[in-house]
């Protein structure tokens, strides 16, 4: 029976769509011309590329246990390509005074955001000493201070005075800022561009960025659209304020309008799930495309309708029946003992189970609904195995199991 019904798999979904960076990732070349092409200016930034670790945990389950890495990898794809140098000024965007040289923004050294945050970078580079961003940040034009200036407050917040603050750990600044700021970096180097790439695309455009330096990660920004960076910044933004917890799970949303490009249409919660069933036969890399896929398929209304089931399929709570009984109403005569007859002859349809389901009054259909969602919370090890889940139900979902017996 479990088979037949998807599990909340979009954590694995993600990680597959967004490409994970590692620990032996070579630090990226620095500098960028204006025109955004690559100089190599002093050479490669000092670290490691960022790995995840800000978010603990299995980096890919199906089960939606885990689903930090899914963003956290994605926007910290460049690693310490990030070089959070401005923050060490005192975690002030100004440090000593440089907001108020008065560069003329015609005579600016870096009239572009993108060669400021690269100043930045190599100017801040390993030493993290006080007022190390005062000489790029004079010679900045104010716009490109502006663009600048959420990088900074991040970097300001999240690391100098977060979890970096007392922290005489080497690189833990590079770290923190390749963990939580890469997205307001590259937003800073895309220099107020914007092309007609949707959101989606970003992921496998940054990932195929690593030792490319940074104008390639600027340019991936850049080629998205004015809506598609809107998904982005809001994706990011919630991922960047879930921490350590999995941000698919608070932030759900933000990552399917992101992956489907901010599309909706006109399927009910039942074609959702339906699309949902097909996208758990795809391949692991196609996951994240095709939930996308199903996101969009779906109304306003079907859409909260279907994230209510996914999250019940992971973390059963007492409303979820009621929630799978409007998703996939049951409409009919069967009891809860003749769905799980039904299901045993549906063989690989996708359909099928759902038309058992339909095929339950509404009374029955509730108590099928509360042995779907015990087994899909206590019978994962089965994956899949009728006998085990067969073994798995009547020992570990006593009260479900006793309920759909009776008549």
């Amino acid at each position: 029976m479990h088979s037949k019904f998807v599990r909340f798999c979009m954590a694995a979904a993600l990680v597959a769509q967004a490409g994970c960076g590692s620990d032996d990732t070579p630090p990226l070349q620095v500098g960028t011309s204006a025109d955004g092409s690559s100089s190599g200016a002093d050479g490669g930034l000092s670290g490691d590329a960022a790995s995840g670790d800000a978010a603990s945990g299995d980096t890919a389950t199906t089960d939606g246990q885990s689903a930090a890495d899914a963003v956290a990898d994605t926007v910290q794809t460049g690693g310490d390509a990030t070089q959070d140098g401005a923050a060490q000024t005192g975690g002030d965007a100004t440090p000593d005074g440089a907001a108020d040289a008065n560069v003329s923004d015609v005579a600016a050294k870096y009239p572009l955001c993108s060669e400021l945050v690269t100043c930045v970078a190599v100017a801040c580079s390993g030493t993290w000493a006080p007022g190390c961003a005062k000489p790029c940040l004079d010679g900045g034009s104010s716009q490109a201070k502006s663009g600048l200036q959420p990088y900074l407050d991040c970097v300001d917040t999240y690391c100098s005075k977060g979890v970096c603050a007392g922290n005489s750990t080497a690189g833990c600044m590079d770290k923190c800022a390749g963990d939580k700021c890469f997205a307001k970096m590259v937003a800073c180097g895309a220099n107020g561009a914007s092309g007609n790439s949707g959101c989606s695309s970003a992921f496998a455009c940054l990932e195929g960025c690593k030792n490319k330096g940074l104008a390639c990660y600027f340019d991936c920004y850049a080629a998205l659209s004015k809506a598609g960076q809107t998904q982005f910044d809001a994706l990011t933004n919630c991922a960047q304020a879930a921490g350590g917890a999995d941000p698919f799970s608070q932030c759900p949303v933000q990552s399917l309008t992101c992956m489907s490009d901010g599309k909706t249409g006109a399927g009910d919660c039942k074609s959702m799930l339906l699309c949902t069933a097909e996208c758990d036969a795809n391949g692991k890399n196609d996951k994240g495309v095709c939930m996308g896929g199903c996101w969009a398929g779906g109304s306003a209304e079907a859409q909260g309708e279907w994230l209510t089931v996914l999250a019940c399929d992971s973390t059963p709570t007492a409303g979820c029946a009621d929630a799978f009984a409007k998703c996939i109403p049951s409409t009919g005569s069967k009891t809860c003992l003749d769905t799980l007859g039904c299901w045993s002859k549906c063989g690989s349809s996708k359909t099928c189970p759902f038309d058992c389901v339909a095929a339950a009054s509404p009374t029955e259909g509730k108590k099928v609904a509360d042995l779907i969602f015990c087994q899909n919370a206590n019978c994962k090890y089965c994956a899949g195995d009728s006998a085990c889940e067969d073994t798995c139900r009547k020992t570990k979902c006593t009260g479900p199991w006793t309920a759909c017996l009776a008549p």
